[in-house]
């Protein structure tokens, strides 16, 4: 139960945090595929929820080892 409590908080938070900078950079958070064809800005937005994600789940598991260690 508390590692699945723990990959639905990233997955939160991942979404929460692409969903704020991608707003930042004027880009809708599911936008149509065309739109992701405009520039750097649009494909970094499109990739930003995998990236969080990955990060975050890096960073999870470097603080659960530090913790039990």
């Amino acid at each position: 139960m508390e590692l699945f409590t723990l990959f639905a908080l990233i997955v939160v938070i991942s979404f929460s945090l692409a969903w704020l900078i991608k707003r930042r950079l004027g880009v809708k958070l599911f936008a149509p595929l065309p739109e992701y064809d405009k520039g750097w800005k649009n494909m970094l937005a499109a990739a930003l929820p995998a990236i969080l994600a990955a990060i975050s789940l890096v960073l999870s598991y470097y603080i659960n080892s530090l913790l039990w260690s």
